[in-house]
């Protein structure tokens, strides 16, 4: 075996460990919903994969069975990676029936590709002959793979940007690392995808190149590595609504409050905000605050975005900046660092402090600090 080989299988070796590591923690965790069934799936669907990799690769016997067993599992991918993002703002224990027409090419393939395969296999005959001509032609079956996943990475993007923007009227700080974390599941489908298209259609050309395969496998490991590390130190990530609902377009063509309910309202909000000042709890979110002045979620986001014009995160932020400008300006605070002044003020982390406090006064808090603050 040349040097080359022994790297693709060290490859695909260390990708099983991690992704068999990384199914044992998910498997402990309690929560059996449709978000954490998902999340196993999908590290399921990777591992199927890497086995598969590696039956082929190594040409072990009772792997290949097994490769011809997962090799539609690749399909689901896309489909699950989709239906994860989706099941995030949903509260719900059960897989909806609709979403089953996410599963269709899967069920063909299994219909008319594996199954017909392993009866060949079992019987020692050629019961379904068409079945060697598809399995010859695996550049067909990988170019749809590719698109199936592209379109699904489209989807998810497309629901995730949705998603990101509605968070705003929900939360008063952004969980950016649980962000980042769905936004790099997305994007590392798409760099998968895409470099499954230009290997299948290179080798298509001109043949089997083995650095393409070690490529294509390095990626899809670091890939794996990458959910397994990472992933699991996430905080669980749930939403307690659709905050699909909650943007502030939607929110200002239905009219939840009068005018008389409005004044009550910002009575309320003034008065809470200036005795118990919530803004300094970092997990305050649209519907504490509601539960506080006594309203529901979308009267209160309604009253954010038809009548003051902003929404939640601006909102309360706005509220945590002039609390850390008020205690820096303070004699008695100047010793205090500015990180421990943020934390102070509601903030969670500097990165998220700094991007708003810059924000809303256009410089960095050394800057305004240097400038205005004279003690």
């Amino acid at each position: 075996m040349s040097g080359l080989e022994l790297t693709i299988s060290f490859l695909i070796t260390v990708g099983i460990t991690v992704n068999f590591v990384t199914l044992i923690f998910l498997f402990q965790r309690k929560n059996y919903d449709v978000n954490g069934s998902l999340l196993r799936a999908i590290f399921l669907v990777l591992l199927s994969f890497l086995i598969v990799s590696y039956g082929v690769f190594h040409k072990v016997g009772w792997l290949n069975f097994l490769a011809i067993l997962f090799n539609g599992m690749i399909y689901l991918l896309g489909p699950f990676i989709y239906l994860y993002f989706k099941s995030l703002t949903k509260k719900t224990k059960r897989f909806p029936f609709r979403e089953w027409k996410h599963f269709v090419v899967f069920t063909l393939y299994t219909v008319i590709v594996t199954v017909p395969l392993i009866l060949n296999l079992f019987l020692k005959n050629n019961t379904f002959p068409y079945v060697h001509w598809l399995v010859g032609n695996t550049a067909f079956f990988e170019l749809i793979e590719v698109g199936i996943n592209l379109l699904y990475a489209i989807l998810s993007l497309k629901y995730f940007y949705d998603m990101k923007d509605g968070l705003k009227d929900l939360f008063s700080l952004l969980e950016f690392k649980n962000i980042l974390w769905i936004e790099s599941l997305i994007y590392g489908l798409v760099i998968c995808a895409l470099t499954q298209l230009t290997i299948t259609i290179v080798q298509n050309q001109f043949g089997v190149i083995e650095i393409l395969d070690l490529i294509q496998i390095s990626i899809y490991v670091s890939f794996i590595c990458y959910l397994g590390f990472y992933g699991l130190q996430q905080q669980r990530i749930r939403f307690e609504m659709n905050v699909g609902s909650f943007s502030s377009a939607s929110n200002t063509k239905r009219k939840y409050l009068d005018t008389v309910q409005i004044q009550d309202l910002q009575y309320k909000i003034d008065k809470l905000f200036l005795e118990g000042k919530p803004f300094l709890d970092e997990n305050l979110t649209l519907s504490k605050l509601a539960s506080m002045v006594e309203t529901t979620d979308k009267k209160l986001s309604y009253y954010l975005n038809a009548h003051l014009e902003t929404n939640f995160y601006d909102f309360v932020n706005g509220f945590r900046i002039s609390f850390f400008l008020d205690r820096i300006r303070e004699e008695q605070h100047a010793h205090f660092s500015i990180l421990g002044l943020a934390y102070e003020s509601g903030f969670k982390s500097k990165s998220s402090f700094n991007r708003i406090f810059k924000k809303q006064t256009g410089l960095s808090p050394t800057d305004y600090i240097k400038e205005n603050i004279k003690y």
